[in-house]
């Protein structure tokens, strides 16, 4: 059986994202450098098996797309967008990058900061418990500032198209009963 590769696009190293320099001052060095990429590029292609190409036609203008199929171990995927017009599919791409950038974002630090005004439900509760311990006039002033620290999530609900009281009564409650302020 005799394997052919095709290669239509780019073949290079992946660059680093720093920045490196290399000094080659001998023929024995740049001779290291080639055959280590050389053999790079050998492990690239043999990690490459596929068992169906086809070209396939699509749309009115008949553009054509080519589908590798049955890979051993392929973890990549294409993402198809098609618009209205070029403002739309670039929007959608822009989009679709934001959307990756966060999956890999989380993938690499785990770490999450409260969104939708959580934290600052979590604050307001918080501070609305401690004004229970201050007599007088300091217990209302706590308590103010965890009534100011409850606009943000209502704004954010009523830009939503919600109901801002509502939702804000429901989500304060659900914290309320999971004590996870």
């Amino acid at each position: 059986m005799q394997i052919l590769r095709f290669w239509t696009c780019p073949f290079e190293p992946p660059k680093p994202k720093t920045k490196h320099k290399v000094e080659i001052d001998t023929v024995g060095k740049f001779e290291t450098l080639r055959k280590q990429e050389e053999q790079y590029f050998d492990d690239m292609v043999k990690q490459c098996k596929a068992g169906l190409v086809r070209e396939k036609s699509f749309g009115t203008t008949k553009d054509r797309m080519l589908y590798i199929e049955h890979c051993a171990n392929s973890r990549a995927v294409t993402i198809f967008i098609r618009g209205g017009n070029k403002m739309m599919i670039e929007e959608t791409k822009r989009s679709i990058h934001d959307a990756l950038c966060v999956a890999k974002n989380l993938i690499r630090n785990n770490s999450i900061v409260c969104g939708g005004g959580s934290a600052e439900i979590a604050c307001s509760i918080a501070a609305d418990v401690a004004a229970n311990r201050y007599p007088g006039a300091e217990q209302y002033a706590i308590r103010a500032f965890a009534e100011a620290l409850e606009s943000v999530p209502m704004a954010l609900a009523e830009n939503s198209g919600l109901q801002p009281i509502e939702t804000l009564s429901a989500v304060k409650a659900q914290q309320i009963k999971d004590n996870s302020p």
